[in-house]
């Protein structure tokens, strides 16, 4: 997505300010050591630095818990297979 009415327009830089970046990390840190399995997707290009703080919030492997669709339109298949591939099947 592109436009003056999207994150993207508004916000050149994919990495939340320091002070919301703080809170991200520790919130994913918090969550993780509870066991909590941390899913992230990052729509578009992140380039180096946005794609590093994504990475740092997400669990490990990457490979398997970091997805980074091209478009929006992408993200309605992308859940679905993120949905099957982590969650246990209906009993």
């Amino acid at each position: 997505m592109s436009g003056d009415k999207t994150c993207r327009s508004i916000i050149p830089n994919p990495i939340p300010d320091l002070t919301q970046a703080s809170k991200a990390t520790q919130f994913a840190t918090a969550m993780m050591g509870e066991g909590v399995t941390m899913v992230t997707i990052a729509v578009g290009d992140f380039a180096g630095a946005g794609t590093k703080f994504i990475h740092s919030i997400s669990s490990k492997p990457a490979e398997k818990y970091v997805f980074n669709p091209s478009s929006w339109q992408d993200l309605p298949a992308l859940i679905q297979n993120i949905l099957d591939s982590i969650c246990p099947p209906s009993l």
